[in-house]
């Protein structure tokens, strides 16, 4: 199909397009391709098509195609004089989205059932009191006593379509090509659990696009110039930018030095971002804002009410007063400037990143409150509910965060909430307005973050891998130099997280690539990976489980009594690495060596 389609469109858009008498098997194919994919010269379609873009174009056609159209004139006065207006697979989807949000155990359709409650539905082909509910209600009755409704007829008894099984089965493999759907045996169902965040906004444009062709007489332009993706193609660059250019929020976790921060800082790059970082002292007032005294540059008034001026001279003399103030915090201010660029430019706004790090170690119920509300999203990108912030943040928004924004109307939003939203009496977050938070896993003392707040956001697994160079996108060959001595670093890692996990039971506890920095050679140094490192493996995994692994075999013990590398045999009486030990160590653990000899070591930059 994708060749067909491509050839069609290139040979359209160059007026190559063979007469039947050179070539009828392609004339004819082309001819229908171009009428079902209003391919006609110099269209966005035959542009798309021409340049392989062919997902877009057939998600354009599963949005728009419907029934009656000027495919032939007989079906279209048929269609006409029976009243069908019907565009069957944007119903498949929509229905097939509600059944998946109405029960977990049945969001699914069977192929007898797309026939009947869509093709030969009368309140949906005829578009007499279109309900997707009840007629998915109506459905999951159907199945429990096979007896249909009244406004269902039976397909033996009443027949509508010419070919309809062979039509509809060339629809559900369009709608399986495109991602839309997937089925398993029997049963079509959408599967959100594999689908991209592009895929879920594409998904989306279908399910909000409600517009139908109603030319009132045979008009292929018409329908032509309907069916052409141009527009909705320009709507669709602009819903991805706003809704979905990347997850609206998501928690990165993983072990120590994996790159949790690493992933978040490589998607904000260059964009706008606020970050703060959660601790145990974190609460409402530290994440949204309060009251605060704050130092305010006053002029001196006399007893007289007048300005004060320095002597001889017109300058006004300024003191500094203590005043209090509505402090907006993290929060508030990435909220903040998220409507503001919203509202700059509402078709493609910027996006905004609030960047939350270490959030379990704060407790999320006192540090979110009533903002919790607000994580839920729906599938426009704005929270599905509002809250009434309290009087001290209404205020602070409405005169002074939001005081002189002009906010027009925004698509998916009543201009009412709009308005209540700058006057600061309701807050939900829009659609730009990401949020990302890394955790990481293997934290002592840490607060427990609920069901109900994990739920409302997507969690991202760093796993433990090989580093990658940002600039060259070459691994990172990183090794500790010990004893005048270099040892593979990344062989290390994979020599004792085993042991880690054997010892702990938990995969949290293991050390990732970037667990320790090396420095602009690539170089670990001994006293770097001592203070990190070895600190880290004898106090979070070993210390309370004993030193038995072979690891830690002292070979050259200064007391035969003590023949296991305990943790204050790394330091000499100055505080000083003991290399000695530390090559020791990595010998234990057959690490690799590296026999090159390096360039002195430096200290990295944190």
């Amino acid at each position: 199909m994708e060749k067909v389609i491509q050839t069609a469109g290139t040979l359209i858009q160059s007026n190559q397009v063979p007469k039947a008498t050179e070539d009828k098997s392609l004339n004819n194919n082309i001819n229908t391709l171009s009428f079902y994919f209003a391919l006609t010269p110099h269209s966005n379609s035959t542009i798309l098509a021409s340049n392989g873009n062919l997902k877009r174009l057939v998600l354009n056609f599963i949005k728009k195609f419907q029934f009656p159209n000027p495919r032939t004139r007989e079906s279209f006065q048929q269609c006409k004089s029976n009243g069908q207006m019907l565009a069957p697979m944007r119903e498949i989807v929509k229905l097939l989205y509600l059944a998946r949000n109405f029960s977990n155990t049945e969001g699914y359709l069977t192929e007898e059932e797309i026939r009947l409650f869509i093709f030969y539905n009368e309140s949906i082909a005829k578009r007499k009191g279109y309900n997707l509910m009840a007629t998915y209600s109506q459905i999951l009755k159907f199945r429990e006593t096979g007896q249909l409704p009244q406004n269902v007829s039976n397909p033996r008894d009443e027949e509508y379509w010419k070919h309809e099984t062979r039509q509809l089965r060339e629809m559900l493999s369009l709608l399986e090509w495109s991602g839309c759907l997937v089925k398993d045996s029997h049963r079509w169902y959408i599967n959100y659990s594999i689908l991209t965040a592009k895929e879920k906004v594409e998904i989306f444009d279908i399910l909000s696009y409600n517009s139908f062709w109603e030319g009132s007489s045979y008009d292929t332009k018409g329908y032509f110039e309907y069916m052409d993706v141009e527009n909705e193609y320009m709507d669709m660059e602009n819903k991805m930018k706003v809704v979905l250019n990347s997850p609206l929020q998501v928690i990165y976790y993983g072990a120590p030095g994996t790159g949790k921060s690493h992933a978040v800082n490589r998607i904000t790059q260059g964009e706008n971002t606020i970050r703060t970082t959660f601790h145990p002292d974190s609460d409402y007032s530290t994440f949204v804002g309060a009251y605060k005294p704050t130092m305010q540059r006053v002029e001196r008034i006399s007893d007289s009410g007048h300005a004060v001026t320095r002597h001889g001279t017109n300058e006004v003399v300024m003191d500094n007063r203590i005043e209090y103030s509505y402090v907006p915090q993290a929060f508030l201010k990435a909220y903040v400037e998220a409507w503001k660029k919203l509202s700059a430019n509402p078709e493609s706004p910027e996006p905004y990143y609030l960047v939350i790090e270490e959030i379990n170690r704060g407790n999320c119920a006192q540090i979110f409150g009533d903002l919790f509300q607000l994580l839920d999203r729906d599938d426009t990108g704005f929270s599905s509910y509002e809250i009434h912030p309290d009087q001290d943040i209404e205020k602070w928004l409405r005169e002074e965060a939001f005081a002189g924004t002009n906010f027009p109307a925004i698509q998916g939003l009543k201009n009412e909430v709009v308005e209540a939203v700058k006057t600061g009496r309701k807050m939900l977050l829009p659609a730009n307005l990401h949020v990302f938070a890394t955790m990481n896993t293997s934290d002592q003392s840490l607060f427990p973050i609920d069901s109900a707040f994990k739920r409302r956001w997507e969690w991202k697994y760093i796993p433990i891998a090989k580093g990658i160079d940002a600039e060259t996108s070459q691994p990172l060959e990183w090794s500790v130099l010990a004893d005048g001595k270099r040892y593979d670093w990344w062989d290390f890692l994979q020599k004792v997280n085993p042991k880690i996990a054997e010892t702990t039971g938990s995969e949290d506890k293991k050390l990732g690539f970037f667990f320790v920095k090396a420095d602009s050679n690539g170089i670990i140094a001994a006293n770097r990976f001592v203070s990190k490192v070895i600190f880290y493996i004898w106090n979070d995994v070993f210390k309370d489980v004993g030193l038995d692994d072979d690891m830690f075999v002292d070979h050259n013990p200064s007391d035969s009594a003590n023949d296991r590398l305990t943790f204050d045999k790394f330091f000499d009486a100055y505080g000083e690495p003991v290399e000695e030990k530390v090559a020791m160590l990595l010998d234990n653990l057959k690490v690799k060596r590296i026999d090159s000899n390096p360039e002195p070591a430096t200290e990295p930059t944190e």
